[in-house]
């Protein structure tokens, strides 16, 4: 079990429902109850960007978990939204990827699950929280739906953010790296509660089937017909005598 504590650095002018982030169940890890929030006291220093060192210089040394999940807005880094940094904390930027995932109706929250996913994995394949040289024996740069999709382009974060997945062969690298079988099996079923809405499930449902859906509200129309005027007919003695 992966103890994960989560903090927001700097300031998010955009909606986060951390209360949905914490009461998620894991088999796998566990979300401190305290989400703290974080000043960012420093500059950018590469341009608009942080720099690693730069935003590892706000982050605490000590925190109550075995991973600390770093959530900011800001750039970072070469304008990668994950970066690994020293002393097992992962910092994740919601620049650029909260616009994408709000036009596309998917939950921020469903990102910042599918990345705790991704680190608690290359936690268990490397004994600890995962290098940039570790993620990159894994992460692809082919866009599967996977939570270890590269996702260089960031616009097709949708994919992985509304359905993940383990592909199978991230499966297989995990299993090379003596991750047991049926932990990713058991994480790929946890990945199943990780979608849409279901008002936006349904929308995308009909935006796919628009010929299908006209049919099925045709014939629901006139079997809606049929029944009223059955119901009336045989209401209609009673109306009568009323």
């Amino acid at each position: 079990m992966t103890h994960v504590k989560i903090v927001i650095l700097g300031f998010l002018p955009i909606r986060l429902d951390t209360a949905k982030i914490k009461k998620y169940k894991s088999a796998y890890f566990h979300i401190n109850s305290r989400i703290d929030n974080l000043t960012i006291s420093n500059n950018s220093d590469l341009g608009w960007h942080y720099s690693d060192n730069n935003i590892n210089m706000m982050l605490p040394d000590t925190f109550d978990g075995d991973v600390l999940f770093v959530i900011t807005k800001v750039p970072l880094e070469g304008n990668y939204y994950t970066r690994a940094l020293p002393k097992n904390k992962v910092c994740i930027s919601l620049y650029e990827i909260s616009d994408i995932l709000n036009a596309n109706n998917i939950d921020l929250e469903n990102f910042i699950l599918r990345m705790i996913y991704n680190i608690v994995l290359m936690r268990m394949a490397f004994d600890r929280c995962p290098t940039i040289a570790d993620a990159l024996e894994i992460v692809h740069d082919e866009t599967r739906g996977c939570i270890f999709d590269m996702t260089g382009i960031k616009t097709e974060i949708i994919y992985s953010a509304s359905k993940p997945t383990i592909c199978e062969d991230c499966s297989t690298i995990l299993k090379r790296k003596k991750v047991p079988k049926n932990i990713i099996e058991d994480i790929s079923n946890e990945l199943k509660q990780i979608r849409k809405g279901t008002y936006y499930r349904i929308s995308d449902w009909i935006k796919e089937h628009p010929i299908l859906t006209i049919g099925v509200s045709s014939v629901a129309a006139i079997i809606l017909g049929i029944f009223s005027s059955y119901l009336f007919e045989l209401l209609r003695p009673f109306i009568m005598r009323a």
